[in-house]
């Protein structure tokens, strides 16, 4: 039985569409997305602009163009703006019975920011365009189903880090294995109860946070390692090679970086702020501080020039960004390393 306010809630959202969807028609717009609502206006488009009374091209609200948008927030917004603007995770909800994603919407709306879609191949478009923290995926959908999106994002290396929970009514041992070996991360079955659901994308996106966490304690070797997905693995790695290879280059920025590793800024940035819980610049500056502390242990070289060799053209900035990270300054890191490897050998 629904309550009064779920009620309320469908109504709305169906009456919404079909108002916009009218609207659209005797406006010439282009009409809203079938799956849901999503209306982005936009101070740029590169099309379907319509014209006033004065001739004067009037652009469309309703189109969407997720390239467009990306950009559009990359080059207004700075990393550390796009970390802090919206606490609040991305879930992506994929199922062909509109009552029941609406239903989840209901469920999750108070503490998730939230998309929708119909299909499989909808659904794909979306998490391609918005790499969402987490997707909610039905299993037998029309144009695409639930294991073969799976596999298709699991070899996505944009999206490989991106947790995946199945809905199915299909609930034996073989589909349930089907499943996880698709790339899912958990399987629930329907009906299901919505607190074990809510528990379940909690706890996952309580996992990614873990590994992000993971990315700053670990010494660099290790680091390298951090996710368990292969896909996740190399993407690690040709960043760091990356890094290393420009390590005494103060002009790596996020431009140059995003070109080097052949990704957008957009889905970079969502990639490694997923994976490792910071902005891109704060990625490259973290990975120099690590190959700095490493460098200080290893080889006989004088501050300044190991500041200069991880790419910082200024020592006191080294010494401050060093000792903001670590806790201590370069010069008493390399005494506590030479005590503790002292004490080592005396043992």
């Amino acid at each position: 039985m629904r309550s009064p306010r779920t009620v309320a809630y469908l109504l709305f959202h169906r009456n919404a569409n079909r108002l916009l969807r009218l609207f659209s028609q005797l406006m010439n717009f282009n009409k809203p997305e079938k799956d849901g609502l999503k209306v982005i206006p936009l101070k740029k488009s590169l099309s379907h602009s319509l014209t006033s009374i004065d001739n004067n091209p009037i652009e469309n609200p309703w189109k969407y163009d997720a390239k467009i948008h990306d950009d559009a927030i990359i080059s207004n917004t700075t990393d550390e703006d796009l970390l802090t603007k919206d606490d609040k995770p991305h879930l992506l909800i994929i199922d062909d019975n509109s009552d029941l994603r609406l239903f989840i919407m209901h469920e999750f709306m108070d503490s998730y920011r939230i998309s929708e879609a119909s299909d499989g191949v909808a659904g794909f478009e979306k998490a391609c365009t918005e790499i969402p923290d987490i997707i909610l995926c039905d299993v037998m959908m029309p144009n695409m189903d639930g294991f073969t999106l799976c596999r298709k994002i699991r070899l996505h290396v944009s999206m490989s880090h991106i947790p995946i929970i199945l809905l199915t009514a299909r609930s034996s041992d073989n589909h349930i294995l089907e499943g996880l070996s698709s790339g899912a991360n958990d399987y629930i079955s329907k009906p299901f109860s919505i607190s074990i659901l809510k528990a379940k994308v909690k706890n996952l996106i309580a996992l990614q946070h873990e590994i992000a966490n993971r990315f700053l304690k670990l010494p660099l070797p290790a680091v390298r390692e951090i996710s368990p997905s292969s896909i996740d693995e190399k993407f690690l790695q040709k960043a760091y090679e990356v890094i290393e290879k420009n390590l005494n280059n103060p002009d790596l920025d996020v431009d140059r970086f995003s070109t080097a590793i052949g990704m957008s800024r957009a889905q970079l940035y969502r990639k490694i702020q997923m994976l490792s819980g910071q902005s891109v610049k704060e990625f490259i500056r973290i990975i120099r501080l690590k190959k700095a502390a490493e460098i200080l242990t290893k080889e006989n070289l004088n501050i300044s020039q190991v500041a200069f060799d991880v790419g910082f053209s200024s020592v006191a900035y080294f010494t401050k960004s060093f000792s903001a990270y670590f806790g201590v300054t370069p010069s008493k890191y390399i005494s506590a390393h030479k005590t503790r490897k002292e004490t080592n050998q005396s043992i």
